[in-house]
């Protein structure tokens, strides 16, 4: 909940994210898979391990524009944008 104790999520997805076709953004920590590789002798070439997810996007930030979108969601966000000008 926030401010005016509604949760901002639901709005952003559904139109905003769905309408641009950015189907694999994450709104909240609760949708996110955070990974990266940090094993090995060279940091981004070990296994790959789950990430705490508290520790990625705060639920504080999404009001505040915290999407975690893949590149392939951005580029359809750029595309929009570069569209309307």
């Amino acid at each position: 909940m926030h401010s005016r104790g509604l949760d901002p999520s639901p709005l952003v997805r559904d139109r905003i994210l769905a309408p641009a076709g950015m189907g694999t953004a994450a709104v909240t920590a609760e949708e996110l898979f955070p990974h990266a590789r940090l094993g090995g002798e060279v940091r981004g070439l070990g296994p790959m391990t789950a990430l705490d997810a508290d520790h990625v996007l705060s639920p504080n930030a999404a009001p505040a524009g915290g999407i975690s979108a893949s590149a392939a969601d951005m580029s359809r966000w750029i595309a929009l944008q570069l569209a309307a000008a």
